[in-house]
């Protein structure tokens, strides 16, 4: 069974920020309301500093990625309305980034992911 680091997760969440979205400003800090879960905060030029994704290691030891009040709803949720016009080729990517490990980021819903085998 292949595991994914938290070091890989963040280099993959890091590297599907959109185009206006810093790179070099990506930080983790565990969330205020809760010890498991981290957040990936990175400024973006227009909207400042904005979480980009909150993970966490579920009961299956697996990282369950979070959309739910993150900026990368806009991106890479089929209910955004902003999906259809920016946020295809970011799914591509952001799923070849997986797959390319032997794993696959399993939708749970429109705004959640559990990263598991392929």
């Amino acid at each position: 069974m292949k595991k994914l680091t938290e070091k890989q997760l963040i280099k993959i969440l890091t590297e599907i920020l959109p185009d206006g979205w810093d790179k070099k400003s990506v930080q983790v800090r565990t969330c205020p309301n809760s010890e498991s879960v981290k957040e990936v905060s990175a400024t973006d030029e227009v909207l400042g500093r904005k979480v980009w994704f909150y993970y966490w290691l579920n009961d299956k030891n697996k990282f369950h990625l979070s959309m739910d009040g993150a900026n990368s709803w806009d991106y890479l949720s089929h209910d955004s309305e902003y999906f259809w016009t920016l946020g295809q080729e970011l799914e591509v990517k952001f799923v070849k980034f997986f797959t390319d490990l032997g794993l696959y980021p399993h939708p749970q819903n429109h705004y959640s992911y559990v990263v598991g085998e392929n």
